[in-house]
């Protein structure tokens, strides 16, 4: 028996960033060596470890082009998915992938964690098992995805798409060493991808681990440049297995077809692909508390102790509740718009709602920024024909919060009419800054942090430059120190009213300039993980103007500049950013762009607001310009802030890629006439009842 094994092949219709050649008919001219390389070595079966696509959906046309070349080859094909092949990291979400399909009509069988195949020819009998990339790989527990048993067979071969590496690699960066699983696993051979330079063949009593780097080559890494990709040829038909590495013919040298000239920016930056899963970098996920912030200017401006004790004395007073968490486990919908009766248990992370429109997924962010912003009532929130609604929800410490409201004409008794024993509201904010974050910017404009509507667009974006610095102040906590200088009298202490009002002044300056700092890191981080382009962010505050504006700025990693992240096709005037030279927008994401930048402002921000934010962070459609070979990537950062942020996340959408990461699903349909919801590979429980409610 002789088995053939090629690894991350990346098959997509265009080039990608750092290629100089057709990236499309380099890897067509290598399927098609390898084509013959099945045939002339009479190879019984073709193996792959995963990232088959570059993309879970690629184009019908790529896939029609590239899957006739691995038919022509007349033997079966042996694939385990890889990160690229499924939808944010989640193997569940294969069937919804294009790497699914071809499973499901036989072209080629996509092997299943636990899944045991047997090949057997010439008297040999050869066991196949396979670990499918997963969110948790090389992070958890490597010996359940990287060690095998035995069953009933002379070899066994083992696939597994995560980092196996000979030796350690750079800090941070989720890995498994082979001397880790060796001592515990039975196969003869374990294939490894998913790290495409590969690494020298390692022997460990008589098995063998091997990677023979991926197919194509996707960096300017000098690894990836000077080395050949090459297949590996598995031969069971002597007395011993023999294993042989193939370089490929068709493989230009790297200089040829990788542009070089990006080596030197890659080296020394970690690649824009590596930032999230999760933010692993401290400065993005810390922040000073105003009190340290007191402390910290005070030290550097060397204020005498009582002035710095009166003014933590007034801070203190102005801070108010510093109440944060409070995520939700419970929550209930009653008589609210197309819900009858719905439950749901959400997990304390992440929490995805799915549905088509029209099923009732607005309807719950409605009733959340209800129930959480204290928005006044209204009737359009009863469903037609019922007396009143009333809405639910129960904290992570026990709290009780609901909401009720009753239609003028409805009996006594009916939802709206009372509010239960022991429910309340939590507390509000000071400042303006409510329990949801409701935020006024004037009589006309309020923005809410903690809930986001799709009605009301991109956060912050498409506010005046007034209105965005003058909620760039509220929420940085620099309005904290301003309303504690307005209390200097009541600090006491003997301490001089003067000099403690000038310490909370400068206070107010350093916390808003550290809370924008903490801002631009983590949007900026966000643009490069999505878009997989270094890219920066910047807030350009312009003080010199009385009121001050603020504008987002945008920069690409390659030779572009600050531009307005708005969309439009000005130029930045020189000197916004450090007097640097400057070009005209690059629409290369077109309103994707703006999509992660509000989406990523307003995780910040709600995490350095002050006073802090409580509850939940609620997202109705999010990143819907975002295109959909990056939304498994959307999913994945979403996945990433509340690990590292420790904030539930509940995200209504009908995008299924954002439901990868999740860690409880839901899924709504319309059914008799109201919203039922079902959970979906998930242990959380969830339920409707489309009848009278029981009771």
């Amino acid at each position: 028996m002789k088995l053939l094994y090629l690894t991350d092949t990346h098959i997509r219709g265009d080039n990608p960033l750092h290629r100089r050649d057709d990236f499309p008919a380099t890897v067509r001219a290598k399927l098609l060596e390898v084509a013959g390389l099945v045939r002339a070595l009479e190879v019984d079966a073709v193996l792959h470890g995963g990232d088959f696509f570059d993309q879970p959906s690629p184009e019908l046309s790529v896939v029609g082009d590239f899957i006739r070349i691995f038919i022509e080859m007349g033997v079966p094909i042996y694939v385990v998915q890889g990160n690229h092949d499924i939808f944010a990291c989640n193997p569940d979400t294969l069937e919804h992938t294009m790497l699914g399909l071809l499973h499901r009509v036989g072209t080629l069988h996509v092997l299943r964690r636990g899944e045991r195949v047997y090949l057997e020819s010439r008297g040999v009998r050869v066991q196949l098992t396979g670990t499918p990339f997963h969110f948790n790989m090389d992070r958890v527990d490597p010996l359940a995805d990287y060690c095998v048993t035995k069953e009933d067979c002379d070899y066994a071969v083992h696939l597994a798409h995560g980092m196996l590496l000979d030796k350690p690699f750079f800090p941070g960066t989720p890995h498994t060493l082979v001397s880790t699983v060796a001592p515990h696993t039975a196969a003869d051979y374990t294939l490894g991808s998913h790290a495409h330079f590969g690494y020298p063949d390692v022997e460990w009593d008589g098995r063998w681990f091997i990677n023979p780097g991926s197919l194509v080559r996707l960096s300017v890494q000098p690894g990836d440049i000077q080395r050949t990709p090459q297949v590996l040829l598995l031969d069971f038909t002597g007395s011993r297995p023999v294993h042989t590495k193939i370089p490929l013919k068709s493989a230009r040298p790297g200089h040829e077809v990788l542009d070089a000239g990006l080596a030197a920016a890659a080296a020394g930056r970690d690649g824009p692909g590596t930032v999230f899963g999760r933010f692993d970098r401290p400065e993005c996920c810390t922040y000073l508390e105003p009190s340290e912030v007191l402390r910290e200017t005070a030290r550097a401006g060397g204020f005498a102790p009582e002035v710095v004790a009166a003014a933590a004395r007034c801070l203190a007073r102005a801070e108010g509740s510093r109440e944060r968490g409070a995520h939700l486990t419970h929550l209930v919908l009653e008589n609210f718009q197309s819900h009858l009766h719905t439950e749901f248990e959400l997990a304390p992370g992440l929490n995805v709602i799915l549905g088509e429109s029209g099923q009732g997924k607005s309807a719950i962010v409605r009733a959340l920024r209800w129930l959480l912003c204290r928005e006044p009532a209204r009737d359009e929130y009863v469903r037609a024909g019922a007396p009143g609604c009333r809405v639910t929800a129960v904290c992570g410490d026990g709290r009780r919060l609901v909401r009720e409201h009753r239609l003028a004409a409805a009996p006594d008794g009916a939802p709206g009419s009372a509010v239960p024993a022991g429910a309340r509201f939590l507390p509000a904010g000071e400042e303006g800054l409510q329990c949801g974050g409701l935020l006024a910017l004037d009589r006309e404009t309020a923005i809410c942090l903690s809930v986001a509507q799709e009605r009301e667009g991109p956060f912050l974006l498409g506010l005046p430059g007034v209105l965005r610095a003058r909620a760039l102040e509220r929420m940085s906590g620099a309005a904290l120190f301003e309303a504690a200088r307005e209390n200097t009298a009541a600090g006491g202490g003997g301490a001089d009213p003067e000099a403690v009002r000038a310490l909370l002044a400068l206070a107010a300056v350093r916390a808003r300039d550290e809370a924008l700092a903490r801002a631009e890191e983590v949007v900026g981080r966000a643009l490069s993980f999505v878009f997989d382009v270094p890219m920066e962010f910047k807030i350009a505050l312009r003080e010199e103007r009385q009121p001050a504006e603020a504008d987002f700025l945008v920069s690409s990693g390659r030779p572009a500049d600050p531009t307005r992240c708005r969309g439009y096709p000005e130029r930045v005037p020189p000197g916004t950013l450090g007097g640097g030279p400057t070009a005209a927008y690059l629409n290369v994401h077109g309103g994707g762009v703006g999509d992660v930048v509000s989406l990523a402002l307003r995780v910040a921000f709600l995490e350095v607001a002050r006073p802090a934010v409580p509850g939940p962070l609620v997202l109705d459609e999010p990143a819907q310009q975002v295109s959909h070979r990056f939304l498994s990537r959307v999913a994945r950062l979403l996945k990433g802030f509340t690990d590292s942020f420790g904030r539930q996340v509940i995200v209504t959408t009908h995008n299924q890629p954002l439901s990868g990461t999740a860690d409880a699903v839901f899924v709504l349909r319309i059914e008799s006439g109201a919203s039922a919801v079902h959970d979906r590979g998930s242990s959380i429980r969830a339920s409707s009842w489309r009848g009278r409610p029981p009771g």
